[in-house]
């Protein structure tokens, strides 16, 4: 029996039931208004290929579209920092699973528009994580 709790706790040290933390900031949130994400076929995406973005001002919103390829079920988060003249858009998925169906998905960023200054835009995807079990490193 004492060497089963010794191999247990031995276990319990390396392996952790805790979520993994994203890499979106509350920094990253400020200003947004809202992010969202929804699926798209190929088929109807024929004009607008991955990678493109859409702007569209209104209101003071920003609209920013932008189609992505990802493979699996994803759930994403999504943020914006501005650095540099540049407006780069983030986005991530919080909920990564290893499956085979690819499938593009269009994120939809509003943003507050006062004083946003920028010349270029880039979007970044950061690496995707995996909430439940995990092993710490």
């Amino acid at each position: 029996m004492r060497n089963l709790i010794i191999i247990l706790t031995f276990i319990t040290l390396f392996v952790s039931c805790a979520y993994e933390k994203g890499g979106i900031t509350d920094e990253m949130k400020n200003g947004l208004i809202s992010f969202e994400q929804q699926t798209v076929g190929y088929s109807e995406t024929k004009n607008n290929a991955d990678g493109k973005i859409i702007k569209n001002r209104n209101n003071g919103i920003l609209t920013l579209t932008y189609i992505t390829e990802e493979t699996g079920c994803p759930h994403f988060e999504g943020g914006y920092k501005i650095a540099d003249k540049t407006l780069t858009l983030y986005y991530q998925d919080v909920n990564f699973q290893l499956v085979k169906c690819i499938d593009l998905f269009e994120l939809e960023y509003k943003i507050e528009d006062k004083n946003l200054d920028y010349e270029k835009i880039k979007v970044e995807r950061l690496k995707p994580i995996k909430k439940g079990l995990s092993f710490r490193e």
